[in-house]
């Protein structure tokens, strides 16, 4: 995961899909909105890194080959495996796991704005 390749557009899309649910929870319930809102912060973010933590699985290769195999039986593709890796390493080669790193920022966030309320 290199942070070179960060993209504003990419965090701000993932930045709103992680706040949504958090906003929408404190704006319709009654009671402490911030604890609300924190809380509700808390779960979506550990989702985000949960998912994360699969995504980088993908990103890593590990999941190439149960892939491959799915391709092949399903789509007929006469593809030898070492191609297709390949491929797969090229189109991955400048990715970045946006869920992981924006989920351990706003957990980082939550759990910092916990410490006020």
């Amino acid at each position: 995961m290199k942070l070179k390749n960060i993209r504003l557009t990419n965090v701000i899309i993932v930045s709103m899909f992680i706040l949504t649910y958090p906003l929408l929870k404190s704006l319709t319930s009654e009671g402490n909105k911030a604890l609300i809102f924190l809380d509700a912060m808390t779960i979506t973010s550990l989702g985000m890194v949960i998912f994360g933590v699969i995504y980088n699985l993908y990103l890593k290769g590990d999941l190439d080959a149960s892939k491959f195999i799915i391709q092949r039986n399903l789509l007929k593709k006469k593809v030898s495996y070492e191609t297709y890796a390949a491929n797969e390493e090229e189109k991955r080669k400048d990715s970045f796991n946006y869920p992981l790193f924006m989920g351990i920022v706003y957990l980082c966030i939550a759990y910092l704005a916990s410490k006020f309320f």
